[in-house]
């Protein structure tokens, strides 16, 4: 098409494109996401400000939005994306090619169910449950979660109501759209229409990209109304670009450093004009920004006591979360440092939830190159790449995250925009082919184009959907609650009451006891039988005593809470052969914690306590007894009892760590024996035993 019909290029795959997500996904959420998308991006963010003060009224029905949205796509009309594509001729069709093969790539992956992890936690949930409701309650209690800024997500909220699913992860997509059509507005006003194609389609290609498009995250939302407002202030159009940015900070807190950025340009820009009213427009603009930007840190304060909920909590102290401990995911806590840019390109799963490579590899470059043609550049150039530096770092400064810095992969292009050669222009061309070839390496949630069979998560959430009566359930792993009708508590910080109550249970009696306290009927597990090791220590006993099975899917199991217990324990008899800390065999007393981060352990786990008179009982069938754990310079003295006979103390003692160390107890009758192992001080840990 390019070499003979370059003109068809376009029209040609907008029309493929529509046709075949309607096959797909259905003509109504296709036409559910192209009306949200033709509001235009300043429309988009209005209504996202006004769901936000009005989605605590139970108001939220389909009806409702498609009454409105419709008549305001006809009144908006002339600011929808144009209608008109240009005419392309052979060069820039070529490098328009290379833009729509790495978009529809996105698409395919859009045209999916959805999979991620925190897509399945929090990004469904939120539309799921307004969809259910009809409003969304703010109630921390059920999710920590539910005051943090979600712009994002009421933009989502607005397609699910119109058309499910399907309609939102579309939007998603559409959004991608949006920001590749405004990168290639925005770079022709300082290069030609082939180059802005070039550049846009190397940001395209990004594995990151490509995760967030895949899945329900929100950075492609916040991302294009930063780009707008960007746009916003080169064309002098200040107002917009002030309600643009409140509207992107209303949707992620990380949003702050870029909308305080621009909008030094736009008060920069203000300036520059000669006999302009800068006071008043920067003070306006301002007051629009705060206007919109403040909606959700508002609601924060009024329903906790806290603007940033959960975070900062040991300054603000609400009560509704612990004031001791900072909220922080450690994981990502990096110095900061130049070698940052070339980390988070080689070494990315420092800095994300993926393998290495699954950032852009065009970063370095975008971030490096220009700098050979300093010369050469305009103010614009200068501003962006300010602009990119100081959010890099200023992000960075709080969590070292690459998804949080997700616009600078545009942002870094403009500079780039004012390099020019043969030379330049492959080595783009193969930066987009490096970053395709890594297309599934951010999370691995996609690793092919094709369909993906359901995640056992969903499946579980579907089957949960089919009970009667919208149960209670506690997940005892994972936090993957999706589309749930029924009321849910997880083992997570989700759940952050639930969390903690869960960590200070000392058996699953108590266990038993805390579930019922949340009104949960059934429980969501791994499967006894799966190789899975549980994040809960009363876990098995918990199933096998508690609860009768109803659901299998792959590694989780669904049962039903008894009201009594199972009485009979011949199930828990840990017969000949090695065991794991997590086998079922095990009875944990006390406040045991699991840690997987040991490679050197058996299993990669060891469970263990620092607390007198904490303990763990073994019921075996042997007359050889070996308990396998760790000595370290922490470790202390237990006590040993078999048939509640004193067999001595265990010393796990040593000046350097010695993985897999052993105690033997042997020489006993053959026949049913029961090993007790009580904590006297210092840390105990179990890796695994071996009865024969």
């Amino acid at each position: 098409m390019v070499t003979f019909r370059p003109r068809w290029l376009l029209p040609f795959s907008l029309g493929a494109v529509a046709l075949w997500s309607a096959w797909v996904a259905g003509p109504i959420p296709v036409l559910a996401a192209a009306l949200i998308l033709s509001l235009g991006l300043e429309a988009l963010a209005v209504l996202v400000a006004v769901m936000s003060l009005t989605i605590a009224f139970p108001i939220h029905y389909s009806a409702l939005y498609w009454a409105a949205i419709p008549p305001a796509v006809f009144v908006l009309r002339r600011r929808a994306l144009p209608l008109a594509l240009p005419s392309l001729d052979r060069r820039e069709a070529a490098a328009a090619a290379l833009l729509l093969f790495a978009l529809l790539s996105n698409w395919l992956l859009a045209l999916k169910p959805e999979v991620s992890a925190d897509g399945l936690a929090m990004h469904l949930v939120i539309p799921a449950r307004v969809a259910l409701d009809h409003q969304w309650t703010f109630d921390v209690s059920r999710f920590t979660w539910a005051v943090m800024p979600m712009g994002g997500d009421w933009a989502y909220t607005a397609a699910y109501l119109m058309a499910g699913e399907a309609a939102a992860r579309l939007l998603n997509f559409g959004l991608l759209a949006w920001i590749a059509f405004l990168l290639v507005r925005l770079l022709s006003r300082w290069t030609s229409l082939a180059w802005a194609l070039l550049l846009t389609a190397v940001f395209a290609s990004s594995p990151l990209v490509a995760m967030v498009t895949g899945s329900m995250f929100v950075e492609n939302f916040w991302c294009a109304l930063v780009i707008a407002a960007l746009s916003a202030v080169f064309e002098r159009r200040f107002y917009a670009a002030a309600l643009l940015l409140g509207a992107a900070v209303a949707s992620k807190l990380g949003a702050l450093a870029f909308a305080v950025a621009i909008l030094v340009l736009l008060a920069v820009e203000a300036l520059r004009l000669p006999g302009f009213p800068w006071f008043r427009t920067l003070a306006a603009s301002l007051a629009i920004f705060a206007a919109l930007a403040s909606i959700p840190y508002a609601t924060a304060w009024i329903v906790t006591g806290n603007p940033v909920f959960p975070f900062l909590n040991t300054t603000f102290k609400s009560p509704l979360y612990d004031t001791t401990t900072v909220f922080q995911d450690n994981r990502y806590k990096a110095p900061l440092s130049l070698s940052l840019f070339y980390d988070t390109v080689f070494h990315t799963r420092r800095y994300l939830e993926s393998f290495n490579g699954g950032f852009a590899f065009h970063w370095l470059a975008l971030v490096v190159v220009p700098l050979a043609a300093l010369r050469r550049w305009t103010y614009p150039a200068a501003a962006a790449m300010l602009i990119t530096l100081f959010c890099f770092f200023a992000v960075f400064s709080g969590q070292s995250y690459v998804r949080y810095v997700y616009p600078l992969l545009a942002l870094a292009l403009i500079p780039a925009a004012y390099i020019r050669g043969a030379a330049f222009a492959l080595s783009l061309i193969a930066l987009y082919a490096l970053n395709l070839a890594f297309l599934p390496a951010p999370g691995g949630y996609h690793r092919d184009f094709t369909a993906t069979p359901l995640p056992d998560e969903r499946r579980v959430i579907d089957y949960m959907n089919s009970r009667p009566g919208a149960p209670g359930v506690a997940f005892l792993e994972g936090n993957a609650i999706g589309a749930l009708r029924g009321s849910a508590v997880t083992n997570s910080w989700h759940s952050d009451r639930f969390w903690r109550a869960l960590r200070n249970v000392r058996s699953a009696d108590e266990t038993f006891a805390l579930l019922r306290k949340h009104r949960a009927e059934y429980v969501v597990a791994f499967n006894p039988e799966s190789p899975a090791t549980p994040s809960h220590t009363f876990a098995s006993e918990l199933l096998l005593r508690y609860t009768d099975p109803e659901f299998v899917a792959g590694r989780y199991y669904v049962g039903k809470l008894r009201s009594e217990p199972q009485t009979s324990l011949q199930r828990f008899t840990a017969l000949p052969g090695a065991h794991e800390d997590s086998s079922g065999t095990v009875a944990y007393r006390g406040a045991w914690s699991r840690d997987t981060q040991f490679k050197e352990a058996t299993g990669g786990t060891v469970t263990y306590s620092e607390r007198p008179g904490d303990e763990f009982l073994i019921r075996f069938t042997g007359v050889r007894f070996t308990w396998f754990f760790t000595r370290a310079s922490n470790r202390g003295r237990a006590q040993v009892f078999i048939d509640d006979q004193p067999r001595g103390e265990v010393n796990q003692f040593a000046a350097d760590v010695q993985w897999q160390s052993s105690a033997v107890f042997d020489g006993l009758p053959p026949g049913p024996h029961t090993v007790r192992v009580r904590i006297l001080e210092g840390f105990i840990d179990l890796d695994r035993f071996v009865v024969e």
